[in-house]
């Protein structure tokens, strides 16, 4: 049976959480801050993510048998922590205007 760390995959969801929490109350007065203070987060995220990856590998699960959970988990890690990014630097990028 393969062991996989679970915690890893909860640590970058609660990492993505934080930043989900501040985007979720931006304000157009303090959006600068808000959106330096997200973006300064998807570092710790990105952390997250990579733990992520080495759990799987350090596991040795399947992750390229599509009939398996495990690669599928690593994909949306990947998805998620880009799109966390893109929006985070693009609310940074507009906040600047």
């Amino acid at each position: 049976m393969i062991h996989f760390r679970y915690t890893a995959y909860a640590d970058f969801l609660t990492s993505l959480r934080s930043i989900a929490h501040i985007l979720s109350e931006f304000d157009a007065d303090s959006l600068a801050a808000q959106a330096g203070e997200a973006l300064q987060l998807t570092a710790p995220a990105q952390e997250k993510r990579q733990a992520v990856l080495k759990a799987a590998q350090e596991a040795g699960l399947p992750l390229a048998d599509p009939t398996r959970p495990y690669g599928v988990l690593v994909v949306e890690a990947n998805r998620l922590m880009e799109e966390f990014q893109n929006t985070c630097a693009a609310l940074q990028t507009t906040a600047q205007r």
